[in-house]
């Protein structure tokens, strides 16, 4: 658990595949906070390019030959600017993590599904509800009964004699 300092200024991250607020102390160096952006934007340290948008203000790149050394105190940081993490890495080789057609999915066999004790299933057979009641075959009649009372109240209306079918 880290704390929060008196200096830490809130900023919205965001990358291709991730947006959140973190909190970001001036102090930390460049690699600092690549490496503390990792877990949150999934892209490498070595592959992150780093930009600041300022409100109405231009893009500052936040970059440096000696990225180990250089402290984001030097970056005109304001509280709830965007740093956006650009990914530099080719296409080919990023991560795809909205693409869910190459995820395995389990998928729980009916009757084990229906052992289970603790499932909508289980109770609504206890409760005796929807198609466990039983009158639910009554019920569903009597639905059908109206609806069709409902169609000889109103009268058929033949759309073919519009369309001169």
């Amino acid at each position: 658990m880290s704390l929060q300092t008196a200096g830490d200024i809130p900023l919205q991250i965001a990358s291709e595949n991730s947006a959140s607020e973190r909190r970001i102390t001036p102090s930390w160096t460049i690699a600092q906070l690549k490496t503390k952006l990792e877990p949150v934007t999934g892209i490498p340290p070595s592959c992150q390019r780093l930009s600041l948008h300022i409100s109405n203000q231009q893009i500052i790149p936040i970059e440096a030959t000696d990225e180990d050394s250089v402290q984001l105190a030097r970056f005109p940081l304001q509280a709830y600017a965007l740093i956006h993490v650009h990914d530099t890495r080719p296409p080919s080789a990023r991560q795809n993590l909205t693409d869910f057609s190459t995820v395995r999915k389990y998928t729980l066999p009916t009757s084990s599904y229906e052992a289970l004790p603790n499932t909508v299933l289980a109770f609504k057979k206890s409760h005796q509800l929807g198609r466990f009641d039983p009158q639910a075959p009554d019920i569903e009649k009597q639905k059908l009964e109206g609806l069709e009372k409902e169609v000889e109240e109103r009268g058929w209306f033949d759309f073919r004699f519009i369309y001169g079918l």
